[in-house]
């Protein structure tokens, strides 16, 4: 039996379902592939089946938090994107998700312009999301 293709697009890991949902159509809203993780622990799973392009990930998570998330798909997927979401940032939190490859650590409240444009212009040197790419 041949699984379906779910790799590609970005993966949105929030345990608030209203965040989650709310990513997830802004980014298909804007032409962009996105699929959701309730937490860390599915994350993984989703990232074992195919991995996304980028991962917006948030910090703070029941069973598997953002950091330890984010170290897991590096050992899984060393070039899939990771931007950290989080309510409560810090440098400290910022520098820590650097070290473990994070791309960027934004806080929230969101601004969703500025989140597509993080999603589809990465840094120099990685490649970003075009729209309606999967």
């Amino acid at each position: 039996m041949a699984m379906a293709d779910h790799t590609g697009g970005v993966l949105v890991v929030d345990d608030e379902r209203p965040i989650r949902e709310m990513l997830v159509y802004f980014l298909k809203s804007r032409g962009v592939p996105a699929r959701a993780a309730v937490d860390g622990v599915d994350a993984l799973s989703m990232v074992r089946q195919g991995p996304p392009d980028v991962v917006l990930l948030d910090q703070q998570m029941p069973r598997l938090d953002g950091v330890n998330t984010l170290r897991h798909i590096k050992e899984l997927a060393p070039g899939v994107r990771v931007i950290m979401m989080t309510a409560c940032a810090t440098a400290e939190g910022a520098q820590v998700a650097s070290e473990l490859g994070a791309e960027d650590y934004i806080s929230k409240p969101l601004d969703l312009l500025d989140l597509l444009h993080a999603v589809q212009h990465p840094p120099a040197g990685i490649g970003a999301v075009p729209p309606g790419s999967s």
